[in-house]
């Protein structure tokens, strides 16, 4: 029956669909490592969040100096489609 629906779904339901898991996710996450560091300030969960999803090498790369150039994972692909990691320092 879910099979059935989802077949059935417009391209635009599905983002929605995928949308709203990928925000549920987030939230049980973000109350994960609320519940480990009930002490941590806003930009430690936004770490440990970075930490969680993409390793430590993009995490440190969001700790160091501010986010000033990476704001996002999305900078970290160059225009080949690939990650840059090591170009970021």
């Amino acid at each position: 029956m879910l099979d059935e629906r989802w077949r059935a779904a417009t391209p635009a339901e599905k983002a929605a669909r995928v949308d709203a898991m990928f925000r549920d996710c987030t939230t049980m996450a973000l109350t994960g490592i609320r519940l480990q560091h009930p002490d941590a300030t806003p930009a430690e969960v936004r770490y440990q969040l970075a930490l969680r999803r993409y390793g430590r090498e993009v995490a440190d790369l969001f700790k160091r100096g501010g986010t000033a150039s990476v704001t996002s994972p999305f900078d970290l692909v160059g225009s080949t489609g690939r990650a840059e990691i090591g170009r970021h320092e």
